[in-house]
């Protein structure tokens, strides 16, 4: 739980698990992780990057390629979407890139959140909405006010980490424009995490999402919840998905698309055609698992 190294710096007693210190790696002891929990329920915010029991810590311990965290309002979805990227942070050249649809709501919604957590580890550029971390890293946070400007605006940029608050706010095609350049060169595994509240049976993320949900309740289904499934896209409209628990099933489904488009370049580089293939995690929290 690597998060804690940011705001341990300055507590006296550190309790580590004694199998990985043989070893020589200093990993937090689930009993005092608990105690820094009890402490911010008590009012002590000293140790408030501690992602809580339960759905934020699912979050952060995640590595799906598209991450959608879902419920109804209090769950601390925004907070833990930005608690999630800490671990890449120490990489100099890596960066976040938090968006939101209308431009009025980035302050008072990612940047406000985000003032309670890196306020303490990074630099503010309030004018340009942007953190920098002391390894150079960098958290920015834009508008996708005008969404026929995104693919000009976002062509050849590389976001290895992309955060979208209120997913349901912008298009299918503006979510896999950006999807499109969740990558990066810097060695680290590229992740896109948007946050929903409930949204109707005829809205695309519905769509997206539908094998977790119940179509008679309209309720997440507790036992998919959290489970991964993988895709390939192959058309412009949400029908056009290639579905399947894994990137083998998903490629047998798909190999005369993916085929189509693997060439010896791709090969020269050492991929794979299950490279082209993405999984997806749908995670659910709710008012209880927000203790705080």
């Amino acid at each position: 739980i690597i998060f804690l190294r940011y705001m341990l710096i300055n507590t006296d007693i550190q309790k580590y698990d004694p199998v990985f210190l043989k070893y020589g790696q200093k990993i937090f002891s689930a009993e005092y992780i608990k105690s820094l929990r009890n402490d911010i329920l008590n009012n002590d915010y000293e140790h408030l990057l501690i992602p809580q029991e339960g759905f934020q810590e699912d979050v952060c311990l995640n590595d799906a390629a598209v991450l959608i965290v879902g419920g109804k309002r209090g769950g601390g979805k925004t907070f833990v979407m930005e608690l999630a990227p800490l671990r890449f942070v120490d990489n100099s050249l890596f960066s976040i890139h938090g968006f939101r649809k209308e431009e009025a709501d980035i302050k008072r919604g990612l940047w406000n959140t985000s003032l309670k957590i890196y306020n303490k580890i990074a630099e503010p550029k309030e004018s340009y909405l942007t953190w920098v971390f002391p390894s150079g890293a960098k958290s920015v946070y834009e508008h996708l006010q005008n969404e026929n400007e995104v693919d000009r605006r976002f062509r050849g940029v590389e976001m290895p980490f992309i955060l979208i608050d209120e997913l349901p706010q912008i298009t299918f095609k503006t979510f896999f424009t950006l999807l499109a350049s969740n990558r990066n060169t810097i060695g680290i595994k590229n992740q896109f995490i948007g946050s929903c509240n409930p949204v109707g049976p005829k809205h695309w993320l519905h769509q997206f999402l539908s094998w977790y949900i119940d179509e008679d309740t309209k309720e997440i289904i507790p036992s998919r919840n959290g489970k991964k499934r993988y895709f390939y896209k192959y058309g412009d409209t949400i029908s056009e998905i290639f579905w399947g628990n894994s990137k083998e099933e998903v490629y047998i489904k798909a190999k005369d698309k993916i085929d189509l488009i693997f060439d010896d370049k791709l090969r020269e580089q050492g991929r794979s055609p299950l490279d082209l293939i993405n999984s997806l995690c749908f995670i659910e929290g709710s008012y209880s698992d927000n203790k705080i």
